[in-house]
């Protein structure tokens, strides 16, 4: 990820509103279970005008050069619930003053817990800096280690928060640095393999990461069979090379955890519609799944026969789902065909492709390694 820089064409502003504006604002409107918050870092040269970002309003903008006990006190008490956009600008000037720090933390948490915020928090940088290249995990501690009292890393739902800012790079393609999961997880996981200390010289925090990128393994197995999948449809010539090519794309640009199903992708007319759930479950027992895993796989069985509340279009309902051809993904692992067959064996509308006509009432068992 690279600086976010100015040139001709505002695609500060342009990137902006496309990566974080109107992905919250998508998310306002389909999760209405619970409030939310999302955290979104941005990085903007020294002087560059705030206004535009043309973040929407009602919003409430804090100045942190100027911040104090009672103007951030006055300002969330102002909030009102149709006031989704908090910013924080010039974070890295906040006075270091623990009373205020965990003021302004508490307010941020109480807010949240009022109504559905997406928390814009703006460090500023100067020319000199344009072209340096940061990482992901590089703007989260140096955040981290400039204002502590904002967690980025979570919020009431578990990891929600998205970083934005240094993904601009006018030298790469159209200036957008893609969001890549394969990419960013490897990252992840390369950055605590490559610790050579032996594991009981490791901190606290050192084996703390250690157990999130076990996490982060599991989301790259998942990947990795999503996408061997999509190369499965196309070798079977169930989808053509073009229509592989898009989906792999929508994979790959997707985050882990996204609501929703692995996949789903309606296309352009003449495409196949394809719905598919993906688990990476190894059987515990000689032939069989655990309970856990077999509740975990009937959902996703249930989910492509009934739908999802939070899926996208017409995959919300039984009647839309029926529209795809649906899929439920599993890796070929040791003893798991014989698990899956354990579970499916009174399922009359699920079944083990092996190269029959497609039917868009049946839901496809493929096994994937």
């Amino acid at each position: 990820m690279g600086i976010l820089t100015n040139p001709d064409r505002d695609m500060v502003a342009e990137t902006f509103s496309a990566t974080v504006i109107e992905s919250f604002k998508e998310r306002l409107k389909n999760e209405k279970d619970y409030y939310f918050h999302t955290t979104a870092l941005i990085g903007l040269p020294e002087g560059y005008d705030l206004n535009k970002l043309m973040i929407p309003s009602p919003k409430c903008v804090i100045d942190c050069r100027k911040a104090a006990v009672d103007s951030v006190t006055k300002a969330f008490n102002k909030l009102k619930e149709d006031t989704h956009y908090i910013v924080l600008d010039y974070i890295y000037s906040l006075p270091k003053d623990d009373d205020l720090r965990r003021l302004l933390y508490h307010c941020v948490k109480e807010s949240v817990f009022r109504a559905d915020r997406l928390i814009i928090l703006v460090f500023r940088y100067k020319e000199e800096e344009k072209g340096k290249r940061w990482t992901y995990d590089e703007l989260a501690e140096k955040l981290c280690e400039e204002f502590p009292c904002i967690q980025i890393s979570e919020d009431r739902k578990g990891r929600k928060d998205i970083f934005f800012g240094n993904v601009f790079e006018p030298s790469i393609g159209n200036g957008i640095v893609s969001y890549n999961r394969r990419d960013v997880l490897l990252e992840k996981i390369n950055k605590i393999l490559m610790k050579r200390d032996r594991c009981d010289k490791w901190s606290l925090c050192d084996l703390v990461n250690l157990k999130t990128t076990l996490n982060d393994i599991n989301n790259v197995i998942t990947l990795e069979i999503t996408l061997h999948f999509i190369d499965w449809l196309e070798k079977e010539k169930i989808i053509n090379k073009g229509q592989a090519d898009k989906m792999r794309h929508d994979v790959l640009a997707t985050k882990p955890n996204t609501n929703g199903f692995d996949i789903q992708y309606a296309g352009a007319y003449g495409d196949v519609p394809i719905l598919a759930e993906v688990k990476c479950c190894i059987p515990v027992q000689t032939d069989d799944f655990g309970s856990n895993q077999k509740d975990s796989i009937q959902r996703d069985i249930d989910s492509l026969r009934n739908g999802k509340k939070k899926a996208k279009g017409a995959a919300k309902t039984s009647q839309g789902v029926s529209t795809y051809y649906r899929f439920l993904v599993v890796m070929d692992y040791g003893s798991s065909r014989n698990a899956v067959e354990k579970l499916i064996s009174k399922q009359s509308d699920v079944e083990i492709y092996s190269g029959q006509n497609l039917d868009s009432t049946k839901i496809y068992v493929v096994m994937i390694s």
